[in-house]
Formats: structure tokens, sequence, C-alpha cells
């Protein structure tokens, strides 16, 4: 137990608090918008009503020793709840023309606990569908990631909500108008059914609708269905969250336990207003509480690391109630008929999962990387004169007279325009210029020093050289050969090594000494001919490096990077 003050004048209350709950007796509006980088002026009493309003009910909940969860400032505290809620619409919707079958789940012997983020790599982080009421493309996007990861047994890939929002129909205007107005997780396992779906890096989040750009999709993952769950079951969600993986499922969340939730298990949430998608990754017990655990879409600063835990009660025993507001949720246009939900903020309305998950393979191109090239394409060396590129890059190269001979079959993603111009004009690449443009995994080799335009090819880059003279064989400077270190001291290493330049007295070796160094530029290695670091008892050597002493009775000696040995 922890003893605070609620609100100033108020009596002192003796309440719970949570591992991670903050003390906001004294927590100003100024404070708020450094923390939160909100913008507004001071003098906007709307916006300070609406902080100073919530912050106290907050606190008020806060104060409550039964409670079973904190509430804290987020980046919504700021808001009124209609404000609040106009800000996180967008969600699940309903069941319309074409639905597939039920899912038909038997919970059986289930297990005590799931969490899906603890079974390998199912469940990628959380993202933050920003101002755009686009949460039902994240709660489909994030399911077909999971059902994937799942299907083929390989860490879940990041795909793209935005090809959702802005490609994905919605006729009927079943749960908003489509886009960032929402829409629902069935009309896009729908349409991921024909179309696939793509990666985020290929077609990232805009949080605007937009229109549907084709060319940035290159579908690597498509189902073959959907499945729902029967409205207001308990055993068919708690049983296909633990057999088959992570669900799209809908929730009421315009009330204030998820405008200021901090953590821990919410109950008594009175909302059945469904309004949001997000994704249910679990369930558990803590402290007795039994919990569902999920994952929303409002980032990671958001309650406990972007989760939350809802109190769940069992089969029979879940509280129900009416949402007179149907068309906010699941409903088509048109349809105000109200609807009987059950569970801590209607959490057993509408819940699906994508069925027949599989891997889409990449079409081949030309132009690719070398040992898949195409049967007329053999691999070409693309050389390079500069030495921070690669010097073993190779393509796959059809041969050519003619820039009319070079196909338009380059990979996805690729900007530059095929050329008839490698190998003095007898093979077919990809020009590129200084914002490359070449193919995801491809650089820019130029081949002249001066050139601003080159060719795009597959290689490895150089290991980068020392910053300064005097470092770490493997990368030593143009001027520089490794040179050995000898040493008689059986506690030192027997193989150490230094970058030295040749020289003929101490003159001639840099001044350029790496960041930190005290020992002194000398040409005393390997009996004069290169130069050294002298260094002292207290060494002086760069980082990495020992002072290695050549004499039994050396007090000083040059620096080098070696292992010590083992001593037995």
């Amino acid at each position: 137990m922890n003893v605070f003050s609620v609100l100033a004048g108020a009596a002192v209350v003796s309440a719970s608090v949570f591992p991670d709950e903050r003390d906001l007796g004294s927590y100003s509006f100024e404070q708020y918008m450094l923390e939160f980088g909100v913008s507004a002026d001071l003098n906007n009493v709307d916006v300070q009503a609406a902080f100073n309003e919530n912050l106290k009910l907050i606190q008020e909940h806060n104060a409550n020793p039964d409670k079973g969860f904190f509430m804290t400032v987020t980046k919504f505290t700021h808001l009124t709840n209609e404000q609040f809620q106009s800000a996180t619409k967008g969600r699940n919707g309903p069941m319309f023309t074409g639905l597939r079958e039920p899912a038909h789940i038997e919970a059986g012997s289930i297990p005590s606990r799931m969490d899906w983020r603890e079974h390998g790599e199912v469940v990628s982080p959380v993202k933050n569908q920003g101002s755009c009421g686009s949460c039902w493309a994240f709660s489909a996007a994030e399911t077909l990631e999971s059902h994937l990861a799942i299907a083929v047994g390989e860490p879940a890939l990041v795909l793209s909500p935005q090809q959702l929002v802005s490609c994905s129909p919605n006729p009927e205007h079943c749960g908003g108008t489509g886009g960032c107005q929402g829409s629902t997780q069935p009309l896009a396992f729908n349409y991921t059914e024909s179309a696939g779906i793509t990666l985020d890096k290929y077609y990232p989040y805009s949080a605007s609708t937009g229109s549907c750009k084709e060319s940035e999709i290159l579908p690597v993952a498509i189902n073959d269905g959907y499945s729902t769950l029967k409205v207001n079951d308990y055993t068919a969600l708690i049983g296909a969250v633990a057999t088959k993986g992570p669900i799209a499922i809908s929730i009421a969340a315009s009330g204030s336990a998820f405008q200021n939730y901090g953590g821990g298990v919410v109950s008594n949430c009175n909302d059945f207003v469904m309004d949001h998608a997000v994704q249910l990754v679990g369930y558990g017990t803590d402290a007795g509480s039994d919990y569902w655990l999920v994952r929303n879409s409002w980032g990671s600063s958001w309650g406990e690391d972007g989760y939350i835990r809802v109190a769940r009660y069992g089969e029979g025993k879940e509280p129900c109630g009416t949402d007179k507001s149907p068309q906010d949720g699941d409903a088509c246009e048109g349809d105000t008929t109200p609807r009987t939900y059950c569970g801590e903020c209607g959490i057993l309305s509408a819940s699906s999962f994508p069925t027949g998950m599989k891997k889409v393979a990449v079409k081949p191109t030309h132009y690719g990387k070398p040992g898949s090239c195409m049967s007329d394409e053999d691999e070409v060396s693309v050389p390079s004169s500069w030495s921070t590129q690669p010097q073993d890059a190779t393509v796959c190269a059809a041969s050519c007279a003619s820039d009319s001979d070079c196909s338009a079959d380059v990979p996805f993603g690729a900007a530059a325009t095929p050329h008839c111009s490698l190998e003095g004009g007898s093979y077919c690449g990809l020009k590129c210029g200084r914002d490359s443009g070449c193919p995801e995994g491809a650089l820019c080799v130029k081949s002249g020093r001066f050139a601003l335009t080159g060719m795009c090819a597959f290689g490895t880059l150089p290991v980068a050289a020392n910053p300064t003279h005097y470092g770490k064989p493997g990368s030593c400077r143009s001027d520089e050969e490794e040179v050995s270190v000898p040493s008689t001291w059986s506690t030192q290493p027997q193989d150490a090594t230094v970058c030295a330049a040749s020289c003929a007295s101490d003159s001639d070796c840099s001044a350029d000494v790496p960041s930190g160094t005290a020992a002194t530029p000398q040409c005393s290695l390997e009996g004069g001919s290169y130069c050294g670091l002298k260094c002292g008892r207290d060494s002086g050597c760069p980082e990495d490096a020992l002072c290695i002493k050549t004499g039994h009775f050396s007090v000083t000696g040059m620096c080098a990077f070696g292992t010590v040995p083992v001593v037995v």
C-alpha cells in the first residue's frame, strides 16, 4: 500500500499502487504539453478544461483502493471524450453477403494461459494508426501476419495496413465508408483472398485513405478464406485464440478506461457500443483476475507497451449490454437495429481470422541477383574504380546491341532504367543515379571517379578503413600495412599487430592518432621502418589496444592489438 495526495485540498487517501503507476498529484498542463509534444495555446480554455477534467478523473480513479487497473496521462488526455471518439473511430463491422462459413471451435482442453508473443516471432511490433480511422486495417494486417507466421513456421513479416486502407473495397459502407472512415476485418480478408498483401516497406503507412497504388503492391502472402466466430460465444473465442492463433476482434473503446489506460486489468467497462478493432493475442490470470490480452494500434507508449488487459469471467458469466449505435461498428449503411453484445467492453462481439495462409512466390525478373538468372541472361561483372564500392559486383544481364533490346521486366520497386551499356555496350543493365533506384539488395556501382550515374549490381561493400592511422588490422588506411609487434613477455599477446605506415624518421609519422590516445607517434617498429605509437606504464594506447613491451625490463612499449594469453 502507498499513500499519496489525490487532489489539492482533498483528503489523503490510501490506495493500491501498481508498479508503473505515476503520482500525478502535482502534474500540470504545461508538463503534459512538454511530455507529449502537444502544441496548444495556454489560453485555450477548452483544451485546458478537457485536460483538467481528465486529470481529475484519473486521480479519482487511482485513489480507489480496490481498483483493478490504473489510469495515467496519455496522448489523448487533452481531448474531450467526443474528440477522443472522433480520433479513434474506424473499426470493425459486419457480416455481409459472401461471408465464409462460421468457424466451429471446440475449446476442449485448453492451456490455462496463452500469450502468442512467447511462441516464436508470431506477433510483430506494436504499430500506431495515428489520426486515421484505420484500426480495422491494422487488426486485419496484424492477424494476417500472425497466421502466416504460424502456417510457415517463420518470423512474422510486417504487412501493409496502407494497402488495405487504400485498396480494400467497401461498397455497402459496412463499419464506415472505407479507408480512414472505417471498414471491417472480414472485408479486408475477403480482399486479400484475391489480391494478396504486400510488405509495409513496399506500401508504407501514410495515415490517409489516398488512392490504390497497384504499382506498390508486390504480394508476399495470401489467404484462401476466413472464418468468423459466433457472436457472444466465450468458449469459441478462448478456444480459437488458444488453438488457431491471434484473432481479429472488436471492442467498445470510447470510454475513459481506454482514453487514460495505464496498466492492469480493466473491469466495469460498462460500454457495449462496438467502435474499435484490435487483435486478441492471448489470455491469462493475474493475482486471481482472469483477463484477455489485447494488442492495440495506438503505439507502444500507450497502455502496457501498446497492450491492454480486459477482464474475462467465463462461459455464461460475461456481462452483456446493448449497442444502440451499430452504425459505429457492426452495421452496414442504413442498418440501425440495436445489438446485444457481451464481455467487458463488448469483447465477444465480432471476431474473425484468415484461413489457408501461405507465402506468394515472387515472380523472377531480369536484372536480378546472380545465381537466379533468367534463361537469356549471363552473370556479368560491373567494375568500380571507387574504393568504397564493391570490387566484385555482378548482375544478371542479357546480351544486346541497343537499348531497345533491353527488357522492361525490372525487379519490383526498381526506378533505374534499362540500358545497353554493360561491358562496352554488349549487355543490358539498369542505369541508376544519385538516389540509386536499384532493386532491393543492389547497389549503384559507379565506374568513373566523378560519375553521377552508375549501373545496378550486387556485391559486398568493402570494410571501411580506420578513421585514423595506427588502427586495428583488417581496415588499414591506404598508406599502411599490417605490422607485427612481438613481445618477450609471456603475459602479453604473442600475435599483436597494428596498422602502420613506412617511415625513415619520426617526422614521417602522422599525428592523425585515434581519439583519446596519449601515446606518441615514433618511427620505431620493425627496426625503425614503420611508424607506431610509443606508450608508457599507463599505456595511453587507443581503445582495445595494448602497450606491448619488447624487452624484459621495458617501461615503455608500442601500441598494438592482440589477444592476451590465458593464464594457466
